[in-house]
């Protein structure tokens, strides 16, 4: 059997393959939903820090 036709079209193949599992648009969407919602828990947690700090300090004040 002749292999020189069929050679590209697996070295093609393989780069598709790999370009579809590096590329994925639902493993991007996954990715960008994750690090949103990982980025909002942290503003909360930074947020309720800062309103118990406040109020500690207007605690502190009204002493």
């Amino acid at each position: 059997m002749d292999w020189m036709p069929v050679v590209p079209v697996l070295i093609i193949g393989a780069f598709l393959m790999i370009t579809w599992k590096a590329m994925s648009p639902v493993r991007f969407f996954q990715q960008i939903k994750t690090e949103r919602k990982r980025r909002r828990e942290e503003w909360d947690r930074i947020l309720a820090s800062e309103a118990e700090e406040e109020s500690r300090l207007l605690e502190e004040i009204e002493k």
